[in-house]
């Protein structure tokens, strides 16, 4: 038949012996009168045909869903009559990335509810037809986006970079001071200071010159020299062939030492050696976006495909 694409028409009747005329079908979809203005291009319809010797009323129609990922749906029979099935109260799978839009046969035919499907081999596949979520930024989780960024690092006012770190000047201690070993006579004299207010520490040999004063003559005196220069100083009631050094500086929790070329090269600053207050750099997200594990996270609701 030749006919105006979209527009209803009259289908055709047809016999044949032995056989009652069941109705007109595309694949498992059935077409009456009514439905002939869906037709929009160059269509063959079959004809469906029942046996007589077949009671009508044991004719069933089973339909099994694949739900392509989604929540199992359970098997359903629907009665035939005249050969055709009518598929009402069809179930709804759930993903939860997902929308779920429809089932469709094996050709790719959207199947909706309320379907006319002939009954030949009584069973037929349904498959699910799927909306998927979607994030253009972040990690799809569920029906959400999650957005992850680098956190924004500062140093609070006050203070100045030195890497990673922020070192507070205004925030200043000398540290607990203390001498390297001092090795006197096959001992072990850790800590021990050359005299009490001194700056420098102790490094020495014992001399035999048991005169205090004696001792204090001899060249170089107690005067600060430099590590490859010698000196005698009289201590515990012993004269030394002695060497100056300097004190080790431990510095407490959340401060670290720093010499004063170190603050003078790495900060143009003028202050004296020392231990000064040191903290991690302050982490600050854009608005919209919470601070979670050093992490910038938000959360947006996910976009459907189509």
């Amino acid at each position: 038949m030749k006919v105006k694409k979209g527009e209803k028409f009259e289908l055709p009747k047809t016999e044949k012996k032995g056989y009652f005329f069941q109705g007109w079908f595309d694949g498992d979809v059935y077409y009456s009168d009514e439905d002939t203005d869906k037709l929009e291009k160059d269509t063959t319809l079959k004809a469906l045909w029942a046996n007589p010797d077949t009671p009508e009323d044991d004719v069933e129609l089973k339909v099994v869903f694949d739900s392509k990922g989604g929540s199992k749906v359970k098997d359903m029979t629907f009665k035939c009559s005249d050969g055709v099935a009518i598929l009402k109260n069809l179930p709804k799978s759930k993903k939860d990335t997902a929308e779920f839009m429809s089932w469709e046969d094996k050709n790719g035919k959207s199947i909706l509810d309320g379907a006319k499907i002939m009954c030949d081999g009584f069973s037929m596949k349904l498959y699910a037809i799927w909306n998927n979520y979607t994030c253009k930024d972040g990690t799809l989780s569920g029906k959400k986006c999650t957005i992850s960024k680098e956190p924004t690092k500062s140093c609070p006012s006050g203070s100045r970079e030195d890497g990673e770190k922020c070192v507070t000047l205004s925030d200043y201690n000398k540290g607990e001071r203390t001498c390297p070993k001092v090795y006197i006579e096959g001992h072990d004299y850790s800590g021990t200071k050359l005299e009490a207010g001194t700056t420098f520490c102790l490094y020495a040999v014992y001399e035999s010159i048991t005169d205090q004063t004696t001792c204090e003559k001899t060249p170089n005196g107690l005067s600060r020299t430099s590590e490859k220069e010698k000196h005698y100083a009289w201590y515990s009631g012993k004269c030394y062939k002695a060497m100056l050094q300097n004190y080790e500086t431990t510095c407490g929790s959340g401060y670290s030492y720093f010499t004063s070329a170190d603050l003078l090269n790495k900060f143009g600053a003028h202050n004296n050696g020392g231990c000064y207050k040191t903290q991690s750099k302050t982490l600050s997200c854009e608005t919209g976006y919470d601070l979670k594990d050093s992490k910038c996270i938000k959360t947006v609701d996910a976009e459907l495909e189509n």
